[in-house]
């Protein structure tokens, strides 16, 4: 059943999310909330389509905390997971040939990036789930102050950090096509999500 985006963030009529029922407290709950939206981004910027309602979780940790001056108390703390599961990414699925029709468009590339499906719905009537990108746009109607930030650090990435990265990866693993077509990706992803007002 389609997961609307708001379960994780806002309640929906009336009802309790996931992020206001673990993280009681307003400061806690400001940075799991934030912490999520970069999620997000980072979805949308290596364009991630497995992000859904399985594939985020919460970490549990144990702590000592003071009960009164002289005992100390095991406590749990709570944050957000580090997120995982980002194999869906960078158009792994495509074969070279299409890799090079999507390049060779004048607008192939970013008509790849906003056609892509992921498993974030809109609402639970919506059939199809929005593109890493749409999740975006989304956010930036609904919570604008929890996208700005991710937008400054996703502003403050240029090609040379990009391509740093991809080239670390062994030829074995990825074509040189592949790894063009990652970086123009990138590229796209990063000015499409800065121009999202």
């Amino acid at each position: 059943q389609p997961q609307s985006f708001i379960s994780p963030l806002a309640p929906k009529s009336g009802a309790t999310s996931v992020i206001e029922r673990w993280f009681r407290e307003g400061r806690a709950r400001e940075v799991a909330s934030l912490r999520f939206v970069g999620y997000l981004v980072l979805d949308a910027l290596v364009g991630n389509t497995d992000r859904r309602h399985e594939n985020w979780g919460l970490r549990l940790l144990l702590s000592s905390k003071v009960v009164d001056e002289e005992n100390l108390g095991t406590g749990i703390d709570i944050e957000i997971a580090p997120t995982f599961d980002h194999a869906s990414s960078l158009g792994r699925e495509l074969l070279d040939e299409k890799r090079r029709a999507i390049l060779d468009n004048s607008v192939g590339l970013r008509r790849y990036i906003r056609k892509a499906k992921g498993g974030i719905f809109r609402d639970s009537d919506a059939r199809k789930g929005l593109s890493p990108l749409g999740v975006l746009e989304l956010i930036a109607e609904r919570y604008p102050r929890l996208l700005e930030p991710w937008q400054k650090r996703v502003e403050s990435l240029d090609t040379d950090s990009f391509t740093a990265i991809i080239d670390r990866v062994p030829d074995e693993w990825m074509s040189p096509l592949a790894k063009e077509f990652a970086l123009a990706f990138l590229s796209e992803s990063r000015n499409l999500i800065l121009c999202i007002k």
